[in-house]
């Protein structure tokens, strides 16, 4: 009788280790998964130069103070897990578009101009005329 009660006692003991390790296994994951701080990166276009295609993004970092990026990769980004691109971008610019600050007008964006083969890979050329210009939520390439 008290051999029984020891084997019930343990195979009972090893189911609750079992629900347990498994629970914390699953918010382990659950954890990680819901950690990953990256900055969003919103693919806008691509295009093709020289027989190689090229991809911007927009790129948004900061909690409060957003601060915006061009990013141009000279190859289709891959991701990890958390969504962050696994390489670094072939040319990263920022961009200010002065929505914060009531002494200067805002202005937009009215040709994003891919120069490989300068120094300064995007030609962002901007207008104070909003009806002439893009926001940064639909701009695209520019063709020379």
């Amino acid at each position: 009788m008290k051999r029984l009660f020891l084997n019930r006692f343990y195979i009972t003991t090893l189911l609750i280790l079992l629900v347990v390790s498994v629970v914390f296994l699953v918010l382990l994951k659950s954890y990680q998964s819901s950690s990953c701080n990256t900055d969003p990166i919103d693919f806008k276009d691509s295009i093709e130069e020289k027989g190689k295609t090229y991809y911007l993004s927009v790129k948004q970092t900061g909690f409060q103070d957003k601060v915006y990026y061009f990013e141009l990769y000279d190859s289709q980004p891959k991701f990890d897990e958390c969504g962050k691109p696994i390489q670094k971008p072939f040319y990263s610019i920022h961009y200010e578009d002065y929505p914060n600050y009531p002494d200067k007008e805002q202005q937009y964006i009215k040709s994003m101009i891919l120069q490989v083969d300068q120094n300064e890979k995007l030609n962002i050329i901007y207008t104070m005329d909003k009806n002439e210009g893009m926001s940064i939520y639909e701009v695209k390439f520019t063709m020379k």
